[in-house]
């Protein structure tokens, strides 16, 4: 939405009252023979002149705005989507007015172990993909990307709570490494895929595409294969099963694994704090 502009009095007025039209000095120019013919000589009260010469003074200054009202319109005015302050990365859609992006998932704790290897993970791929990206906080996602109005917005935060607030926290393993890429072919992704706690998800997810049919969002995928995003590159497949191989040093294999690999699937986490995350602001709920 575009600031209301508000033109100058003085820009108003300067045409339409700032002058003595030419009509108006020749039809009294007409009339002083007349009046003084009748022994009366008309004065500039009289003629009329006055009184257009008031209408032509300027009109006074239009106080400011309130400050909260300025901000309340300047926060709603939105730059056009700039990817260079974005890493690169495009929307997939334009931004609507009052319409939020919304997304659920599985918040995945960074014990010790994990982040020894989620480092070693990064740290080889962006030796082969210098641009890559970590993400700093690794998740499994529940929904697909939504799209609520604002109005449905508190509605949707009480279902979500009553979906998860009797829920207990899932152990979970990973069983390898895998990429993916988005459903625009925009992004390519390193993940973690989920090993044991699959089951205990996927209930999870039944109960997100419940709310994704009520709500009139996307269900989630047919055939899910769930996993935890540990880093990012612009590109659908800029990141593909040669960069998993490379990682995982698929040369050195002791008992039908690498080293790292190994260690990926020896790694178990208690993921406990599901999330929800509605433009840029996060709120989350502790599982039992």
């Amino acid at each position: 939405m575009s600031l209301v502009q508000y033109g100058s009095s003085s820009e108003d007025s300067s045409e339409d009252e700032g002058h003595v039209s030419s009509n108006a000095i020749a039809s009294l120019s007409k009339s002083e023979p007349e009046a003084v013919k009748n022994g009366k000589k008309r004065t500039r009260e009289d003629s009329g002149v006055q009184n257009i010469s008031k209408k032509g003074k300027s009109k006074p200054s239009l106080p400011p705005l309130p400050t909260a009202l300025r901000d309340l319109f300047q926060e709603r005015e939105r730059a056009p989507d700039d990817p260079s302050l974005h890493q690169g990365r495009t929307r997939s859609k334009p931004h609507v007015d009052g319409i939020w992006a919304t997304t659920v998932y599985i918040d995945i704790p960074l014990t010790e172990e994990l982040t020894d290897i989620v480092s070693t993970i990064v740290a080889r791929a962006k030796a082969l993909h210098p641009t890559l990206e970590a993400i700093p906080e690794p998740h499994i996602s529940l929904t697909r990307l939504f799209r609520l109005p604002a109005l449905h917005l508190d509605r949707f935060k009480r279902d979500i709570k009553a979906v998860f607030e009797k829920r207990c926290k899932v152990r979970l393993s990973f069983s390898g490494l895998q990429c993916f890429s988005n459903d625009e072919q925009t992004r390519s992704f390193l993940t973690l895929r989920v090993g044991s706690g699959h089951a205990d998800l996927e209930s999870m997810l039944a109960e997100m595409d419940s709310l994704a049919v009520k709500y009139g969002q996307p269900t989630f995928y047919d055939t899910p294969e769930l996993h935890a995003s540990i880093a990012w590159a612009l590109g659908g497949h800029i990141l593909d099963q040669s960069t998993v191989e490379a990682i995982l040093d698929k040369e050195n294999i002791v008992d039908g694994h690498s080293e790292l690999d190994t260690d990926i699937r020896h790694c178990v986490v208690f993921a406990e704090r599901v999330c929800w995350k509605i433009g840029s602001q996060v709120e989350s709920l502790t599982l039992r």
